[in-house]
């Protein structure tokens, strides 16, 4: 159903593929969903209720606000995977630990999950545009940046230009530092 892999921002990130079409959403669901700060409810729809409520109750817990940079993101990667909430023994642990001084070093952020079929066309659109050779960098950035909201137009030339040559970034620097040295 699943497969994980190691994301280019240092963060594990899921791939669900759909294999079968989710019911809709019940309105107590979506409230509790909603509470939570989940924006993509829909594809919580086949969560049990009762995890839900599990959830729901966690995430209004200080001690996850305190170990997770999003608690909603993480959240909703637990709800996808299926995983309980952390025990309360362990959120009081964390809010303990944060009263203490533990600094932000001890924060986790939550994995990306990605909807495979979504993430598909995404590379799909994005290789159709994509210069002839361009490399996978460039190919990611432009569907990054499609999935953001530029236009195919922008987005091309936003990856180009970060996924230059090193030898062409290597004359831009050279000439930046040049004219800021003549000043």
């Amino acid at each position: 159903m699943h497969a994980a892999s190691i994301a280019a921002g240092g963060g594990l990130s899921l791939r669900l593929s759909q294999q079968s079409t989710p019911r809709l959403l019940d309105p107590a669901r979506d409230t509790l969903l909603q509470e939570i700060g989940i924006r993509n409810r829909m594809a919580l729809a086949d969560v049990p209720l009762a995890l839900v409520q599990a959830w729901h109750q966690a995430s209004h817990h200080p001690g996850l606000r305190q170990r997770f940079n999003d608690p909603a993101a993480f959240a909703y990667s637990q709800l996808r995977a299926g995983n309980p909430p952390p025990s309360t023994r362990d959120l009081e642990r964390w809010l303990h630990s944060a009263q203490h001084g533990l600094s932000n070093a001890e924060r986790h952020y939550a994995p990306v999950v990605i909807d495979d079929d979504v993430y598909q066309q995404q590379i799909a659109q994005a290789q159709l545009l994509a210069p002839k050779g361009a490399s996978s960098l460039t190919i990611g950035l432009i569907a990054t940046a499609l999935r953001d909201g530029q236009s195919e137009a922008q987005a091309v030339a936003s990856a180009s230009a970060v996924s230059m040559p090193p030898s062409e970034q290597s004359e831009e620097v050279y000439r930046a530092l040049r004219a800021r040295a003549a000043r």
